[in-house]
């Protein structure tokens, strides 16, 4: 389950004079035992995303990753940004707005040594239920891959 669940936002995209609605999507989880190096390899190595994101992924030569869904389909992403340790955001290529990305945050409290991950990520507005649950599922398939606690 989520630690807590951020305020969802209603900004409106804008891509060949349509408007797109998304919500994005804000959800953070609890992981303080485990370090930050492995949570890290996890959401920003193939070998690491496949193990609980996708049944494969590769990195292509131009940098690209491509995420197998099954064995008959599957879609491409560029990294936007990526922050060694702290964050990775990624554009589906399907997507024309850079702004609808998918992310993930690695936050460190320096008060009580804690960390958590936060998920960003940019969804139509009657998707909202959905995908809160399908995050709170990958993110339990994260933390039994990482031998975590939920």
């Amino acid at each position: 389950m989520p630690l807590r669940q951020k305020r969802l936002y209603w900004p409106l995209f804008f891509r060949d004079d349509l408007i797109m609605e998304k919500n994005k999507l804000q959800l953070e989880y609890v992981f303080d035992r485990v370090s930050t190096r492995s949570l890290w390899r996890y959401l920003s190595t193939p070998d690491g995303l496949s193990e609980w994101f996708a049944y494969d992924v590769r990195l292509e030569d131009n940098g690209d990753f491509y995420f197998q869904w099954d064995k008959n389909s599957g879609e491409k992403a560029s990294v936007l940004e990526q922050r060694e340790g702290e964050r990775i955001r990624f554009q589906w290529h399907r997507e024309q707005d850079q702004n609808a990305c998918f992310e993930f945050v690695i936050h460190h409290s320096e008060l009580t040594g804690g960390k958590s991950l936060e998920v960003i990520d940019y969804i139509a507005p009657e998707e909202v239920a959905d995908m809160e649950h399908f995050w709170n599922n990958l993110i339990s398939r994260l933390r039994l891959s990482l031998g975590a606690p939920e």
